[in-house]
């Protein structure tokens, strides 16, 4: 089952966020300000989060950077969930790490679409990180060196056609 976490200020947000998710079978945690979704980040795995812009104490600009900035959590999705709708909002939320932005109001419906879109997205993404050429298993955190027959666990990269052709 696939964690979301919602941090956003307005408890009537949070709970109608964390209600269509539920219903959608993701278990869902909720915080209500920015410390406390930078606590919950640091104690649980979470495969998307939905982080409103204005909270209080830690901005959901700053927590952003924070989440990116750590290789910990760095790959984890994040929607921003806010009411500020003017473009340089959303460019900004983008720029400093969103992969997503729905402005308030929103519809249940369509945030849960996107949630599962992301997810869908990442999951291929971790899938294709991955990869098997010649029967050998290619991980994102080793190369193997066809001509030595050893792995490295440097530089990692996905083995090109060429390198999969000479096995």
């Amino acid at each position: 089952m696939k964690s979301i976490l919602v941090i956003d200020d307005e408890a009537d947000i949070v709970e109608l966020v964390a209600y269509n998710l539920k219903k959608e079978g993701f278990n869902v945690d909720t915080a209500h300000d920015g410390e406390q979704g930078l606590k919950n980040i640091g104690s649980k795995r979470y495969d998307l989060i939905f982080l409103d812009l204005m909270l209080p104490g830690i901005q959901g600009v700053e927590l952003c950077k924070m989440v990116r900035n750590n290789p910990d959590t760095s790959r984890i999705p994040i929607v921003m969930l806010t009411a500020k709708g003017e473009e340089i909002d959303k460019i900004l939320g983008l720029e400093v790490g969103a992969d997503d932005y729905i402005t308030k109001p929103f519809s249940p419906r369509e945030l849960v679409a996107r949630a599962k879109a992301i997810l869908r997205r990442a999951e291929q993404t971790v899938e294709n990180s991955s990869r098997t050429c010649g029967g050998r298993e290619h991980s994102k955190d080793k190369r193997h060196d066809y001509r030595q027959g050893t792995i490295h666990s440097y530089s990692w990269r996905p083995p090109d056609k060429a390198e999969c052709d000479r096995i």
